[in-house]
């Protein structure tokens, strides 16, 4: 329920899957590098999330 919730918000199709076409939607949304996955050691995308989250604005 999340991720759809987090798909309709950055405007994919609403799958609930974690696929790289929602991960490059919220890379575009957040202002990350695109690269259509999530890396272990220090992803700016996770990052960029969790600043927002704890901002409250995503």
């Amino acid at each position: 329920m999340v991720v759809r919730a987090l798909q309709g918000r950055v405007g994919v199709y609403e799958d609930g899957s974690l696929g790289p076409n929602t991960i490059k939607a919220f890379q575009r949304h957040l202002g990350t590098p695109v690269i259509g996955g999530v890396n272990r050691t220090g992803s700016a995308m996770v990052k960029a999330l969790q600043n927002r989250l704890n901002e409250n604005r995503f």
